[in-house]
C-alpha cells in the first residue's frame, strides 16, 4: 500500500462565472470534510462587481479569492491556468471542481483512502459529479 500520511494538504480549485453557487459550494466542501484545516481552497471569481455580491465567497483563513471582472475573462482554462499559477504552492494534491458542487461528509478521507487504495503514486481520478437540488442544499 502507498501511504500518505495524516499530514497531507489537499488544493482545492474553483474557476467560477458569475456564479451565486460558489459560496454555498465552499461553505459545503469545508463543512463535511474531515479534516477542513487542511484544505486550501483557490477560487478565481470572474464577476460583474456591480450586480454579483451574492457570488462573492471572500478571503478567510484556507480560502483565497481573486476577483475579476467577467467581461475580462478569457473563459475557464485561463481561469484554472491562473489558479495554479497564483494559488497552489506545496500541498500534496489538487482537486478541480465546478463552482457549484456538493460533497459526501468525509470526503476528503474517502479520496486519501482511494489513492492509497490504489498504490500508484501517478494515478489520476476523475468523475462526472452527481447533480443535487440548489432549493434543498
Amino acid at each position: 500500500m502507498f501511504y500518505v500520511g495524516p499530514k497531507c494538504r489537499i488544493f482545492v480549485s474553483i474557476a467560477a462565472y458569475r456564479d451565486n453557487d460558489a459560496p454555498k459550494t465552499v461553505r459545503n466542501l469545508l463543512e463535511t470534510a474531515d479534516r477542513p484545516h487542511m484544505l486550501k481552497v483557490g477560487i478565481l471569481n470572474q464577476i460583474d462587481s456591480l450586480v454579483d455580491g451574492d457570488c462573492l465567497v471572500g478571503n478567510t483563513g484556507n480560502v483565497h479569492e481573486i476577483q475579476t471582472e467577467a467581461y475580462s475573462s478569457k473563459g475557464a482554462c485561463w481561469a484554472r491556468s491562473r489558479i495554479m499559477q497564483e494559488m497552489l504552492t506545496t500541498e500534496d494534491f489538487y482537486l478541480q471542481i465546478d463552482s457549484h458542487s456538493r460533497f459526501d461528509q468525509g470526503w476528503d478521507t474517502t479520496l486519501i483512502r482511494m489513492y492509497e487504495e490504489a498504490a500508484n503514486p501517478h494515478i489520476v481520478f476523475s468523475c462526472y459529479p452527481a447533480g443535487f437540488d440548489r432549493t434543498t442544499e
